[in-house]
């Protein structure tokens, strides 16, 4: 025969097993989000109207830094976001050829080596065109 004192003990420890495993799941959540973007440079479109940013993000212990390309409109600021324009594991230069043409130059070897991988490659942003040449 189950006591009231057993139930009583056995609710509450429950209640704080609960509460572990709630508090364990909000700090992997937490601590797997935590994403940091480090500006390298910024490059102003020839009718100021844009920003081209390069920047890298470190996602924590479990992935690579990689290196992105976002064009914001003039005065607007870098979030904590991925890139919007490009995405890779091996840095890169742009150069803004005239106001609605901007140049990444890539690395020829990033279609024959797994470790320089692109996970991002847009071909327009705000009407511009966005052209990839290989780095010279």
């Amino acid at each position: 025969m189950i006591t009231n004192k057993a139930k009583r003990d056995f609710a509450s420890r429950k209640k704080i097993l609960k509460s572990l495993i709630l508090m364990c799941l909000l700090v992997l959540l937490v601590g797997c989000s935590i994403a940091e973007n480090t500006i390298i440079s910024e490059f102003e479109s020839p009718d100021a109207k844009y920003n081209a940013i390069v920047f890298s993000r470190s996602a924590g212990a479990t992935t690579r830094d990689s290196y992105q390309l976002t064009v914001l409109k003039t005065g607007e600021q870098l979030k904590n976001l991925s890139g919007n324009v490009f995405i890779s594991y091996s840095s890169f230069d742009i150069e803004w050829q005239d106001d609605n043409n901007l140049i990444v130059y890539i690395d020829e070897s990033l279609n024959n080596s797994r470790d320089s991988e692109v996970f991002k490659q847009e071909k327009t942003i705000y009407n511009i065109k966005v052209h990839y040449l290989a780095k010279n």
